[in-house]
């Protein structure tokens, strides 16, 4: 399956795909919705996504969706068509080659590579690269450029050969015996995993390296539910829209920190917390070693997967006899969601709201989160024991990113439920491939959370400067807009209304996208935090 919009350049190519019986060519409505559905699609079915997009203006759109794999680390291969090469730097129509806009150049910063195609005998050498190139190491987005003469070139096909990526799984790192030793005696432990441990075996190792040591696990909120939540070692989210119980436990002190899949970012730390500095040892496991003390001052660094260094952990400590789990007292919440029903201007409150959709559907669905306050309220209330469950893409954090996402998970597994939480903001800015879901009949189910105003924007603007300009656009009746787009809408405000949709009605029986839009007190919001209490006194004295 690949994801893109049609153009001059790429044309060759899509007329190719129209006599091709195995790839599905999907259309978007606009180049960045179509790399992040192809983020989704990769996401969910492990594989490398596909983009598929025109040069100029066609790849220059889809910017800000390429980032966002970059930061995230999903591997993707987006090919982009370019004008002739006898045209090129002679100011040709969206002419993105390197003697004029210099695309190639422009995404260096934010690919792993970006490669031209100049020769037809070398596209499926070059393009077999790009495929491997994205899997390798840390994974993550390859751009391949190819003129239009040489998509319509004739060639002899090559058989292609190359050595398989070298993934993760295929080896198992050196554990200097410093590391065991600390991991063997320390008093107090904990273990800190971030979204790098949700695939390829890494819940399952993480879950018995926890257990071995009875160490308890807090995770990154790009990492919720990589570890289960009901778990008695489990402690929640540390960073944003965190858990108190996270921050009563380091505030405890601990003796030793194992850091696993993470690369210690702002939002992961909590704006870079002194509180996760451990009192003696700091282990960092992760597949960039370019992480390795960037931000706190790390004692030992392994690079290896999540998978690799705990079970490679696990083999080498010894076997504990028979005993009880203990537990840390679970997840701590600032306030219970289902007390805490309605806000001061009496419609229901965002926690409420995401306390009411978790109860409304299947356990196992999976849940993408777009950026925005919303943000903060999925990752404090969701309760979630699926490691594959939670999707967002806060490498980058751009708005609207979740709505391409959300169709390309719902294609890549259409037998599981893909539901979408989201921010009016970002909904009217890319909510436009909501209608590509309604022609695929893809029954993805958008939860729109309305309070009319740019709520994270506005409060954190506030705690900086003690003022906040009003950043409220013009209120759009957003159930009439996916009603236009052919999705079946809904508007609800009240406590018990969420739960009490008819969701078969809603998909017309799973044949259509759904949107709820959710009217939130504008008024409600999250306690204050370490990160914007950092960033107050750096911003403004």
């Amino acid at each position: 399956m690949v994801f893109g919009l049609p153009g001059g350049p790429i044309s060759p190519l899509n007329d190719a795909l129209i006599d091709s019986a195995r790839i599905q060519n999907v259309t978007a409505r606009h180049e960045n919705g179509a790399i992040f559905a192809a983020i989704g699609h990769a996401r969910v079915t492990g594989r490398v996504g596909v983009a598929l997009v025109t040069s100029g203006p066609g790849i220059l759109n889809g910017m800000c969706a390429l980032a966002s794999a970059h930061c995230d680390g999903v591997p993707l291969v987006v090919l982009v068509g370019e004008v002739p090469r006898r045209v090129q730097g002679r100011n040709a129509l969206q002419d993105g080659s390197a003697h004029h806009l210099d695309i190639r150049g422009m995404v260096r910063s934010i690919s792993k590579d970006g490669a031209e195609v100049t020769d037809p005998r070398t596209a499926g050498t070059l393009i077999s690269r790009a495929f491997r190139l994205a899997r390798e190491g840390r994974p993550g987005p390859v751009v391949v450029t190819i003129p239009m003469d040489v998509l319509t070139a004739e060639a002899q096909v090559a058989e292609v050969t190359l050595n398989p990526a070298r993934l993760p799984s295929d080896r198992s790192p050196t554990l200097p015996r410093s590391v065991m030793l600390a991991l063997e005696r320390s008093q107090t432990g904990l273990i800190f995993a971030g979204a790098g441990a949700r695939g390829a075996g890494g819940p399952r190792a993480l879950r018995k390296l926890a257990e071995r040591l009875q160490w308890p696990v807090m995770t990154t909120p790009k990492g919720k539910g990589v570890f289960p939540e009901d778990h008695p070692l489990a402690l929640g989210v540390f960073g944003a829209g965190g858990h108190r119980s996270t921050h009563d436990y380091l505030r405890a002190g601990v003796e030793t920190v194992l850091a696993v899949g993470t690369s210690l970012g702002d939002l992961a730390t909590d704006g870079w917390s002194e509180l996760l500095a451990p009192n003696r040892t700091f282990i960092h496991v992760d597949l960039d070693a370019a992480n390795i003390s960037a931000n706190y001052d790390v004692s030992m660094f392994v690079e290896a997967s999540v998978a690799e260094f705990c079970d490679a952990a696990c083999a080498r400590l010894p076997r504990p006899g028979l005993r009880t789990t203990q537990s840390f007292g679970g997840l701590v919440t600032h306030r219970d969601p289902e007390a805490s029903d309605v806000g001061p201007n009496g419609t229901i409150t965002p926690e409420r709201a995401i306390w009411e959709i978790q109860l409304a559907m299947e356990e196992d669905a999976r849940i993408l989160v777009d950026s925005g306050e919303h943000y903060l309220y999925a990752v404090h209330y969701l309760r979630l024991n699926h490691s594959d469950a939670f999707i967002a893409q806060s490498g980058l954090g751009a708005m609207g990113a979740s709505i391409g996402a959300g169709l390309g998970a719902q294609l890549g597994t259409p037998s599981r439920r893909t539901l979408v939480i989201c921010g009016d903001g970002g909904f009217v800015m890319a909510g436009n491939e909501v209608a590509t879901a309604a022609r695929l009949g893809s029954p993805v189910l958008y939860f729109v959370f309305d309070d009319q105003r740019l709520g994270m924007v506005e409060n954190g603007h506030g705690d900086l400067y003690g003022r906040t300009p009003r950043f409220t656009p013009e209120p759009v009746d957003l159930a009439a807009f996916a009603r236009s787009m052919g999705a079946g809408s809904a508007r609800v405000s009240l406590p018990g209304e969420i739960m009490k949709l008819d969701y078969s009605r809603l998909t017309d029986r799973g044949r259509r996208p759904g949107v709820v839009v959710v009217s939130i007190d504008p008024d409600c919001r999250m306690p204050r935090n370490t990160r914007t209490t950092t960033m107050a006194n750096e911003g403004v004295g």
